[in-house]
């Protein structure tokens, strides 16, 4: 119950500070952005994951390529929110690679290894599960 409201009270500052900030400024954006976050945390907390998700998706235009990426790259902490997110930890890239496929391939075994326990699974994996 307390988090909810500590959830509510930072969304409403929230809310006030782009009021007072204006519609000019990028962080502005970023602080509306926060506050209905914040707020949907406090009336569901599945709805926050979904509209991380959908922010990441939509405004930040973050589809396979930058996931894709993360992975080349050892960045850990995208990769686990991508997976926290509840999304998927099998999609490929045009080369038909998964996700497990890029980690390994560069060597990330961290990487490789969360991706392994959310059900990542190589292109030849799924090949062999017909999928």
């Amino acid at each position: 119950m307390i988090l909810r409201f500590a959830c509510v009270f930072l969304g409403v500052l929230g809310l006030f500070a782009f009021y007072e900030i204006g519609v000019k400024e990028w962080f502005s954006w970023l602080t509306l952005a926060g506050s209905i976050l914040f707020i949907s945390h406090a009336l569901n907390p599945k709805w926050s994951d979904r509209i991380v998700m959908w922010f990441m998706n939509t405004v930040f235009n973050a589809g396979l390529e930058p996931i894709d990426q993360a992975c080349a790259n050892g960045n850990m902490k995208m990769v686990s929110g991508y997976l926290k997110a509840k999304s998927d930890p099998n999609i490929t890239n045009e080369n038909q690679l998964t996700l497990l496929d890029i980690a390994i391939e560069k060597n990330h075994g961290e990487i490789a290894a969360l991706l392994r326990k959310h059900g990542g699974k190589t292109s030849e994996e799924l090949k062999a599960e017909g999928k």
